[in-house]
C-alpha cells in the first residue's frame, strides 16, 4: 500500500494521469499446470462421477476431480494470477520492481497491482501499453 501512496504522490507532484482498472476475471482464468489440486464432487451433480472424466477415487471412497483452472476462493488462486499477469506484463515490456513485486515499470508507466485491482501511472494519457493491458487481462476502466 506504500508504493500505491508513493505513485499517487509522484502523479500529484509531476502531473502523470492515473487511471483505475479492475481486472473482473482476474480469479477465474489462471491455469494449474504444476500442482495437482484435487475436488470431491459436490452434490447434486453425481453425473460427472460417472461422464468418463478425469477423476479418481478418494480415500472417503467418493470421486474427486483433478482442477484444471483456478476457482474462486482457492487457496492457491492469488499466487497462479499473480504468476499469469507478471508473464502477460513481461511479454508487453514491463519489467517487475526488485524491491516491491506489485509494482511494475515501463519507461513511461508505473503499474501496480493489489488484489484485482491494477493502478496505472503515466506520463501521457493512454499510452498503447495500457490498452494492451486492458485487452489482455479483461480489464475494466473504473
Amino acid at each position: 500500500m506504500a508504493t500505491f501512496r508513493l505513485i499517487l504522490a509522484l502523479a500529484t507532484q509531476y502531473g502523470w494521469d492515473v487511471d483505475h482498472m479492475d481486472v473482473v476475471t482476474a480469479f477465474l482464468n489462471p491455469k494449474i499446470d504444476r500442482d495437482n489440486i484435487y475436488m470431491e464432487i459436490p452434490l447434486g451433480i453425481d453425473w460427472l462421477a460417472s461422464s468418463g472424466s478425469e477423476s479418481s477415487g478418494s480415500a472417503s471412497g467418493g470421486s474427486v476431480l483433478i482442477l484444471r483452472k483456478a476457482l474462486y476462493r482457492l487457496k492457491q488462486t492469488p499466487r497462479l494470477w499473480y504468476e499469469d499477469i507478471d508473464g502477460s506484463l513481461q511479454s508487453i515490456g514491463f519489467q517487475q520492481s526488485a524491491e516491491d513485486p506489485n509494482l511494475n515499470l515501463q519507461p513511461v508507466v508505473l503499474l501496480v497491482l493489489y488484489g484485482r485491482s491494477a493502478h496505472c501511472a503515466q506520463q501521457y494519457r493512454r499510452t498503447r501499453t495500457s490498452d494492451q493491458a486492458v485487452a489482455a487481462g479483461e480489464v475494466q476502466d473504473v
